[in-house]
């Protein structure tokens, strides 16, 4: 690991980095690739990717529903491409410098960029809990437990700024896109806001957008599949289906709070418990494709889908399926996916806002099984929207206005 630093030099970018403030957004494109399939060899991978974590360019999703940006770093301009995690405040590559490696085919290496310095432990982004001085005066990383890195903080050019990102030398994250020998994710673009570390921070924007692509849809080229950030990220008034909801008070995580969940407008679920009230908050997790929610939400929706498909068809639920899903019926030797009418599962949240949940349902052929795709979370909360039901909407999370704005078909 390279041990010499600047720190006078180092202090000019970040503060020059900072002032720039939301005027001079720009965005990162998100182009449409083939999308999740559900089926049995993905649903064993699921765990890998939710506990490993695992200049203008297009955001693409892989077959899990792992979706990712490129971005050039360093001097000369070096491509990278990242995971998008609207969790996690960091954001990191593997160097080619690193000790404990995944695949990676085209690794970034800081001696080759002129700009590259790394960080030192004097400045404000060395902070609790993600970062630590070292003994060397070079601010250090520790993920290891959320998101499968250990390394250092460097400070180089990411796409047009100079920000300090994470190089991890010591990783155990594994990256499943779902294609055999798929190595170019180097790392993780992370959007949370919970640590100086955080782009979003270091940037000082107000807000930023969002906009997976949806599965086998034509894209519109006045709605492109889009990470924005500062300036560039706004959802306009006129546009139909458009929703706000305030965001939660935490100063860790972008929650808002949830308050009924509907089965084809029906109330199954009221989000009240003061006991736990992360119980009532949501999270949106673009690196996991599923959602989760919490036991009473979960139960209290797969009962409704359980006299839903009694009533229409007659179903019982399978004790142990072999899909993995939490809720599965048999499906019928003379019924196909197409002949299945599916209830529409909707959250609202505080406000009034109403998210439909796309894709709850999906039939996993192999197995000659209907299953509901929100599975069961741990009793604590936060509840988890992933990203197959993410796909199509436009989310922006804006924090002077303290609100979070969703609308439909936007990418």
């Amino acid at each position: 690991m390279p041990t010499h630093y600047t720190i006078v030099i180092i202090t000019i970018l970040l503060a020059a980095t900072a002032a720039q403030g939301d005027g001079d957004g720009f965005s990162f494109k998100i182009s449409p690739s083939r999308m999740f399939n559900p089926n049995v060899s993905h649903l064993l991978t699921v765990s890998k990717i939710r506990f490993s974590k695992t200049s203008d360019t297009y955001i693409n999703g892989t077959p899990s529903s792992l979706f990712y940006v490129k971005v050039d770093v360093g001097s000369p301009p070096f491509p990278v491409t990242l995971a998008l995690d609207t969790i996690s405040p960091l954001t990191w590559l593997q160097p080619a410098e690193c000790e404990v490696c995944f695949p990676l085919s085209f690794p970034f290496d800081p001696i080759n960029s002129t700009t590259f310095y790394p960080l030192h432990s004097n400045s404000n982004i060395c902070s609790p809990s993600i970062a630590y001085p070292s003994s060397g005066g070079v601010c250090m990383y520790d993920a290891a437990d959320t998101l499968g890195t250990k390394g250092y903080f460097g400070v180089d050019y990411f796409g047009r700024n100079q920000i300090a990102f994470g190089l991890g030398v010591n990783n155990t994250v594994v990256f499943d896109t779902g294609r055999k020998g798929d190595d170019l994710i180097a790392g993780t673009f992370g959007l949370g806001k919970g640590h100086p570390s955080s782009i979003i921070n270091q940037l000082n924007y107000s807000r930023f957008a969002w906009c997976l692509p949806e599965k086998l849809r034509v894209q519109d080229p006045d709605h492109p599949p889009t990470l924005d950030l500062g300036g560039d990220a706004f959802i306009n008034d006129t546009v139909p289906g458009r929703h706000t909801t305030p965001l939660a008070i935490d100063t860790s995580y972008n929650y808002i709070n949830l308050t009924f969940i509907r089965l084809n407008g029906e109330i199954v679920y009221m989000a009240v418990n003061p006991s736990r009230p992360k119980a009532t908050y949501v999270i949106l997790d673009a690196g996991f494709p599923l959602t989760m929610l919490v036991n009473e939400a979960f139960y209290s929706l797969q009962g409704g889908v359980i006299r839903y498909f009694a009533k229409i068809y007659g179903w019982k639920p399978i004790n142990k399926t072999k899909s993995g899903y939490d809720l599965c019926f048999d499906l019928p030797n003379n019924m196909s996916s197409g002949d299945i009418v599916f209830p529409r599962v909707e959250a609202e949240f505080l406000g009034g806002a109403v998210f439909e949940l796309k894709r709850s349902f999906v039939t996993v052929e192999e197995v000659r099984e209907v299953c509901m795709t929100l599975i069961l979370l741990d009793p604590e909360g936060p509840n988890i929207v992933g990203a197959e039901q993410q796909m199509g909407f436009r989310f922006m999370i804006d924090y002077a206005q303290s609100s979070l704005t969703f609308a439909p078909n936007m990418c």
